[in-house]
């Protein structure tokens, strides 16, 4: 019996532990893929909504949605997104939505999406339907997150009473022109690039009703800043030619344009369901309709109406800036100060100090880079850290953003830091700016000991990171699992040698002259995707010191990267419009189309409003999977 040993190297032993651990932590958590409606008996006048759900995947690809050819699309795909944590097991999903409604009665089959997950080709179960040949009293629609915004029904009692009632022949449509209205207001049409534009939308109301939102407004080729809470604002009474309405606002922003063009703002649309009180026609027309509502409802009866109602669109001219720039000039469009200052005027060399530099004012403050900075020969320097106190309920924004800069000095004597250079462009005065700080001086005192950069100069070691959305326990597991194995095959060679011998001793082998050749060195195997630069790199760090705000800059630089790459859009025409137009004649598929939408609104709304570490987590999620598909 012979028994043979293959020699395994340090790059293969290396190889083979990564490999190991990523496939324990695949069979930890299995990919699944179903679909669910919402109920399976509707009446014909009743939504479905129809849930793909993909859940505790590592990757996600391909995905091809069905057609519903016996319904119509309401909306849709709509994305969500959830991980959750329970007793010591991860579980994450992802979920893309529509709400339809049936075309006629009838028994109907939802039929299957498909979709590649975790390198493996899966397909969803159908699901039967029922459509009855009945109208259902309960026509409420399920919510579609983030798309709704509900508005009480009005008091009757705050405006006169004869808004609410109709004649006998009187068209409610006329009504409904003259009492319920949606507008969209700005401050000017016109703007320098990085001027802002206040743009309002909101619904007036004279009449009875209910609305939401069904269409919100694309404001592409601006970086959004909202300027009101919509969960704390309550509505208003405005006087619109001489009546009073009811003033309910849908949202107000600030616009930043990032180019020079034209550019329209879409119009928002509303679902209202307004009610009405319709005399018949034996009333006495004669008398006042108020005494005759107040003389019961034998002659008036309540009727409802659905009606669709859209502000008109506006279009904002957007100048270039003058040619002239100065040399310090980083886009920064408003009216700033500029302060700098030393932490100390002594410091011993090989010590760090810091240069604080605060720039204040009101403009595109959330734009505003960091100015550059000239340290004496010597000096060792690094990136900025920057520390923002802004107001974006006021516009343009004000308030003030500080960057500090660390710096290590290895020689003594006196230095100067020369003045520090920060230019603007004033839209008011047309015309750019500079500031100049004055000269900092510093003495640099002989070292007390030797050199030990600061815990905010030394660089972070992060672990090698995966898109497989796995809680990050998982991987100390099956690492676990790797070494435990790695070491029985260990011991297993270190056995193998006395096997041999006894064999030899019992039957001796005649002796053969051996000649030894020397064997060609082979070149080492490398995966290149296993030390591929993460692109989210950058985020995974912002998500891991919980900084909401680089997290998400960083993730929609990330964004547009793959897509610039992807269709080699130049960053002069970054706009969400043309990208997604260049992305479906690179036939990107609509599911990774809409994420990527989706996604860029988020980062954007994440500049103004907090949000949450598993908020953070799950765009990071969602964000990985386009990456990937855009790479593809």
């Amino acid at each position: 019996m012979k028994t043979t040993f293959h020699r395994i190297t340090g790059s293969k032993w290396f190889l083979l532990s990564l490999a190991m651990m990523f496939t324990c932590a695949n069979v930890v958590a299995q990919g699944k893929f179903y679909c669910r409606v919402s109920d399976n008996n509707i009446a014909k006048n009743e939504t479905l909504q129809i849930d793909y759900v993909i859940e505790n995947a590592g990757s996600i690809n391909d995905v091809q949605l069905p057609e519903f050819r016996d319904f119509a699309v309401i909306s849709g795909p709509n994305q969500s997104s959830e991980t959750s944590v329970v007793n010591g097991t991860t579980t994450s999903s992802f979920t893309l939505s529509f709400l339809v409604q049936p075309k006629g009665p009838g028994k109907f089959v939802i039929p299957a999406a498909s979709a590649r997950i975790n390198n493996k080709t899966m397909q969803t179960n159908t699901v039967n339907v029922i459509v009855g040949n009945r109208m259902s009293k309960n026509t409420q629609q399920p919510s579609m997150p983030s798309m709704n915004m509900g508005f009480p029904p009005m008091d009757m009692q705050d405006f006169p009473d004869e808004d609410v009632i109709l004649g006998a022949k009187e068209d409610y449509n006329e009504k409904v022109k003259k009492n319920l209205l949606v507008v969209l207001q700005v401050n000017k049409t016109n703007c320098f690039v990085g001027e802002p534009i206040v743009a309002t939308y909101k619904l007036c109301s004279r009449l009875k009703s209910e609305s939401r939102v069904t269409k919100r407004p694309s404001l592409d080729g601006f970086s959004v800043y909202d300027m009101v809470d919509m969960q704390t604002a309550s509505p208003s009474v405005e006087n619109i030619d001489g009546k009073p309405f009811t003033v309910h606002l849908i949202r107000k922003v600030q616009l930043y344009p990032l180019q020079a063009g034209s550019f329209t703002l879409d119009p928002v649309e509303l679902d209202n369901k307004v009610r009405f009180l319709r005399t018949t026609a034996s009333a006495k027309q004669s008398r006042d309709p108020i005494q005759q509502m107040m003389d019961g409802f034998g002659n008036q009866t309540w009727e409802e109406h659905n009606v669709t109602l859209a502000s008109k669109p506006v279009t904002i001219t957007v100048k270039p800036l003058p040619d002239a720039k100065p040399a310090s000039f980083k886009g920064a469009v408003g009216n700033f100060t500029l302060d700098a200052k030393l932490s100390t005027q002594e410091v011993h060399a090989e010590d760090d100090a810091t240069l604080s530099v605060t720039i204040g004012g009101a403009g595109n403050m959330p734009l505003v880079n960091a100015p550059s900075v000239s340290f004496p020969q010597g000096f060792e320097a690094f990136d900025a850290s920057v520390k923002e106190d802004v107001d974006k309920s006021v516009a343009p924004i004000a308030g003030s953003k500080q960057f500090d800069f660390l710096f290590v000095p290895s020689d003594t004597g006196n230095f100067t830091i020369a003045p520090i250079t920060f230019s603007y462009f004033d839209p008011a005065a047309n015309t750019y700016k500079t500031l100049n700080s004055q000269p900092l001086s510093i003495h640099v005192l002989k070292a007390l000991h030797k050199r030990k950069k600061s815990d905010k100069a030394k660089a972070t070691i992060q672990p090698l990171s995966t898109n497989t959305g796995l809680a990050a326990w998982w991987y100390w597991i099956a690492g676990g699992i790797a070494v435990i194995l790695l070491l029985l095959l260990f011991f297993r060679r270190k056995k193998a040698p006395a096997v041999v011998a006894k064999k030899e001793t019992e039957k001796p082998a005649p002796q053969k002259p051996v000649v030894i050749v020397p064997e060609k060195p082979k070149e080492p195997v490398v995966e290149p995707s296993m030390f591929e630069a993460d692109p989210l790199e950058t985020s995974r760090k912002a998500l891991s010191d919980n900084n909401s705000r680089q997290f998400f800059s960083s993730i929609q630089n990330t964004l547009w990267e793959a897509v610039s790459k992807k269709t080699g859009l130049p960053p002069s025409k970054m706009d969400k419009r043309t990208a997604l137009q260049l992305l479906q004649e690179n036939n990107v598929s609509l599911t990774v189309r809409t994420e990527l939408e989706s996604l860029l609104n988020t980062c954007e709304m994440a500049l103004y409003m907090p949000q949450s570490a598993s908020d953070m987590q799950n765009v990071l999620y969602k964000s990985t999977f386009v990456v990937n598909a855009l790479k593809g």
